[in-house]
């Protein structure tokens, strides 16, 4: 929605999350007595946050195991700030919904023997793990390493909310909490460990790649970590090597994970699976390809394995904004960062960047011929191109165009 300069169309989600939260408290004081808001991995209309499953065992795992989910969902309340830096908005809509969300994290974290602040129970969506000493499949754990990477986001976001806010609410006590989450590991195949332990994947083909969060939608693991940033490569790797990406949403997410990367020819590779394998005549994104539900016995016969998922399309739309512009890292415009030999020529006009900065691009056989950077509200922003900076300070309103 922002990226795409559609950012009105943000206002249905901010007002339904306003009413989740409201919702919320009632469920966080009953659960755990906390006076914040939860939310767990599926509502409806009428604001449901209790949990809830298709399945006995899917309203424990996915459901009750997974109490972060409206945690995660507030932080897109959060990114849309960024994007249009809508200082009242921050103050009555997104911070309050950030600070209920923070409210429930502090009373939910637990303290083990190590100092850190662990969240119990939890569950990495929807992959399991092989227990080392019973050599069962598992799915409930602590502090998955997806938990972990959604609360730091959080408490940054709302550390830097009271910043701008010009208030001190909450902050001393999230960074103390902030400084205690476990931090992001390796593995010993040297990817981004999934689990609080490093476990072994039942399914290595798995379709989340859950502990990436970090890499995308969140701007954690950027190039300026190189230890993880390499680590994230390998993660994507082994799990596509594996038969990973098997659902439109799935390949849509590695899109934004391969575009973050850099690695433009992966992007579009997997753009064109999508496009191949599971996109109908009007476009409409399909759960699965045709050749999985084939092999799905049932599932195909009902055709529920051919099911229009709307999260593929816009996840592909989100990468291929991602491949053209990138703003995750503060105060930096990343330039057709990630631009495949397929789009040897073209033109974008209207794409947005964080800090409210609208960019017209335009390109020629592979080259960047010119971009011009519009400031609605001014501000100091840098444009890289292949390694190229232009340190840019504009003023209110104002246009410029930039060659490289």
């Amino acid at each position: 929605a922002d990226v795409c300069n559609l950012s009105d169309t943000f206002d249905p989600l901010s007002k339904f999350m306003v009413e989740v939260a409201e919702a919320g408290n009632e469920t966080a004081q009953k659960y755990i007595g906390s006076d914040g808001w939860m939310a767990h991995h599926v509502l409806n209309p009428f604001g449901r946050t209790t949990p809830s499953g298709s399945t006995l065992g899917s309203q424990l795992s996915n459901g009750y195991c997974f109490p972060l989910a409206g945690t995660w969902m507030s932080l897109s309340l959060w990114r849309h700030y960024t994007f249009t830096l809508d200082k009242d908005y921050l103050k009555t809509t997104a911070y309050p919904i950030l600070k209920g969300a923070a409210k429930f994290a502090l009373d939910f974290l637990i303290e083990n023997e190590n100092g850190e602040l662990i969240t119990s129970p939890s569950y990495s969506p929807e992959n399991s793990y092989i227990d080392p000493e019973t050599g069962k499949t598992m799915l409930n754990t602590i502090s998955a390493t997806m938990d972990n990477q959604i609360l730091r986001e959080l408490f940054e976001a709302c550390i830097k909310s009271e910043e701008i806010l010009g208030t001190n609410q909450m902050k001393d006590d999230l960074a103390q909490a902030l400084a205690k989450l476990p931090k992001t590991k390796i593995g010993a195949d040297g990817t981004i460990q999934e689990w609080y332990k490093d476990f072994e994947e039942a399914e290595p083909e798995h379709r989340h790649i859950s502990h990436l969060f970090g890499l995308y939608p969140s701007n954690q693991i950027t190039g300026s970590n190189k230890v993880l940033f390499e680590a994230a490569k390998k993660t994507i790797d082994k799990r596509f090597a594996s038969g990973g990406g098997r659902t439109g949403w799935s390949k849509a997410w590695a899109m934004n994970f391969y575009a973050r990367l850099f690695n433009s020819e992966k992007a579009m590779e997997t753009l064109n699976s999508l496009l191949a394998s599971q996109i109908t005549p009007n476009m409409f994104d399909l759960i699965y390809p045709q050749s999985i539900t084939q092999r799905m016995g049932a599932v195909a016969q009902t055709g529920m394995g051919r099911i229009f998922q709307i999260d593929g399309n816009f996840g592909a739309t989100a990468g291929i904004a991602e491949m053209l512009v990138q703003s995750h890292e503060e105060g930096i415009i990343y330039i057709l960062p990630a631009l495949p030999k397929e789009w040897e020529s073209g033109s974008v006009n209207g794409i947005k960047a964080r800090g409210n900065f609208e960019l017209a691009l335009d390109w020629h056989n592979g080259k960047l011929i010119s971009v011009t950077i519009t400031a609605p509200m001014g501000g100091k922003t840098s444009l890289v191109y292949k390694g190229k900076t232009k340190m840019l300070n504009l003023k209110l309103g104002e246009s410029r165009r930039i060659s490289f």
